[in-house]
């Protein structure tokens, strides 16, 4: 049975997720698979931050409080520069974005003068002034060649900006992949349907596909499969042929029914690892076809199963940093295996913190609607304070 640590690296080893060009409209909600640096200084000039007069504060001195500034001209965004030539007691009328004028540092926003008769003096002549005040200076920002964004950001629109900023037309993205969740077991029904006595509904499926779904991925498809190796096989060798990812719930035990591994195993799926010393989840399989394509057998029990995606499965497919927290108060557990503890974060005077919500084992996921996800719990230790920080994981993309 692996640790947790060397069944991330086997998973992070074969994750593979294909990589296109789209236009930059088309890129929104998905995962930048490129570096971008900067190409030029940011701004790549002294740029002026308010509408006003830009002045010449080493040589006009104190001439602000007792007389007024001689407007030469009018620097407006887009033009080239232009030069303040009475650097004593001339001004130029300058526009927000617009490149600051040569020999002037120094600007002073609309409402704090008069402007008559082509001239402008300061309204309050005590008010102080800074040079460099109301500039937002060349380079600031970032340097040339200076690193903007990293492989792996998700794409929002506050990265767009700065992609566009960087005149990129088409940027590199992680091209989705081909999902398909499979559901199997006899005594699972569709939930339009009436269950037996020893029958469930099957909710693991709707699940599955509503974490994959919160995180961008639309284009998931749905099997339901029944204990029965023959069909199975069948059913799965069609499903890998057609996909590049497969998240099967169920049958990956050491039940009699639980057929999963070796149909896999008749399909040329190699198996990777079986089983990971964690709780809840511990029987994971995983595995790769002959095309590339990965395979997850994730246990069936509800908590177990959606745990899993969330923690082995989502972090490869969208590649978001993970968010550190505290726990509110003291946690135990004893067995030497990670331990995932639902929790629900607060927000305790301006930071977040972590509550743990108790529940009755990996079949108890009516226990995690009270969560907003689970925090992990190394294995080198059982019990855990309120004083360290534990890696979080979200239920969902927008939740906390």
């Amino acid at each position: 049975m692996l640790d947790l640590q060397a069944a991330n690296k086997l998973i992070a080893d074969s994750f593979s997720v294909p990589v296109k060009t789209v236009p930059i409209e088309q890129s929104l909600g998905k995962i930048l698979a490129e570096d971008i640096f900067v190409k030029r200084d940011l701004p790549p000039f002294d740029r002026v931050a308010m509408d006003g007069i830009a002045i010449n504060s080493k040589d006009s001195g104190d001439h602000y409080k007792t007389g007024s500034f001689s407007i030469e001209e009018v620097q407006a965004a887009g033009e080239p520069q232009k030069t303040l030539e009475n650097t004593n007691s001339g001004c130029l009328e300058v526009m927000t974005g617009a490149v600051l004028p040569l020999n002037c540092d120094l600007v002073i926003p609309y409402e704090m003068t008069n402007i008559e008769n082509e001239s402008a003096s300061i309204i309050d002549p005590d008010q102080a002034f800074s040079p460099l005040q109301n500039i937002h200076l060349m380079g600031s920002d970032l340097k040339k060649g200076e690193l903007a964004l990293s492989k792996g950001q998700p794409i929002t629109s506050s990265v767009i900006a700065i992609i566009a900023s960087e005149g990129m037309p088409f940027v590199k993205v992680y091209s989705a992949p081909r999902i398909a969740i499979i559901s199997t077991g006899d005594e699972l029904v569709e939930i339009d349907k009436k269950p037996e006595a020893h029958q469930i509904y099957m909710s693991n499926l709707y699940t599955l596909k509503a974490e994959l779904r919160s995180f961008g991925h639309r284009s998931v498809e749905t099997h339901h499969l029944l204990d029965d190796e023959a069909s199975l096989f069948k059913s799965l060798k069609k499903i890998l042929e057609e996909n590049d990812l497969l998240l099967i719930t169920g049958g990956v035990s050491k039940g009699k029914f639980d057929y999963i591994p070796k149909v896999l195993s008749d399909l040329k799926v190699k198996k990777i690892f079986h089983k990971v010393a964690q709780r809840p989840g511990k029987p994971l399989w995983f595995g790769s076809g002959e095309q590339g394509q990965l395979v997850f057998g994730l246990p069936g029990n509800p908590v177990s199963s959606l745990v899993n995606l969330r923690r082995h499965v989502i972090p490869y497919l969208t590649r978001e940093p993970i968010l550190k927290v505290k726990l509110k108060e003291e946690v135990s557990f004893k067995k030497a295996m990670t331990f995932f503890q639902p929790v629900l974060l607060e927000l305790v005077e301006g930071s977040y913190i972590a509550r743990p919500i108790k529940g009755n084992g990996s079949g108890d996921y009516y226990s995690l609607k009270d969560s907003s996800g689970f925090i992990e719990l190394p294995s080198d230790k059982n019990t855990f304070g309120n004083d360290e920080l534990y890696d979080y994981y979200p239920w969902g993309k927008t939740c906390l």
